[in-house]
């Protein structure tokens, strides 16, 4: 199996079902740096790395660098549980940020960000440059 999504590849699109917290965003603005950290709630290190990230957007603000906590592969009976378990869990471990948190219960981001990648665990994160393109891929842990 070959991954389609490295360093350097266009980043793929943003799609969620809902923004759970900040401004909906449908589209990279150029010029900007962005963090896409993807985590599930039932992953132990995935709170204290997206608390770190957001650490960091705060640091790196003043020259435009922004967080965008993606949660996918909930499980839950609804999307309605899922989403309240996300509400929940972000509240828990950012209680005073100002970060997106983006929910992705279709599983459309993980298929074209996480899967293109061949990666299948969490936390990961992206580093889109200001180009729109992927920067970096690490491993949150």
């Amino acid at each position: 199996m070959t991954s389609t999504l490295n360093s350097g590849s266009p980043a793929p699109a943003i799609k969620v079902q809902r923004w759970l917290r900040g401004d909906p965003l449908s589209n990279f603005q150029l010029g900007k740096i962005y963090i896409l950290d993807f985590f599930s709630t039932t992953c132990e290190p995935c709170g204290p790395a997206l608390a770190r990230l957001a650490q960091l957007q705060e640091k790196y603000s003043d020259i435009e660098v922004e967080l965008i906590g993606v949660a996918a592969g909930e499980k839950a009976a609804t999307a309605d549980e899922a989403r309240a378990q996300v509400d929940a869990w972000v509240t828990k471990w950012l209680p005073n940020t100002n970060i997106r948190i983006a929910f992705d219960h279709s599983g459309e981001m993980a298929k074209h960000w996480l899967e293109a990648s061949l990666i299948f665990h969490f936390p990961q994160a992206f580093f889109v440059d200001r180009d729109g393109s992927i920067a970096f891929i690490e491993d949150s842990n």
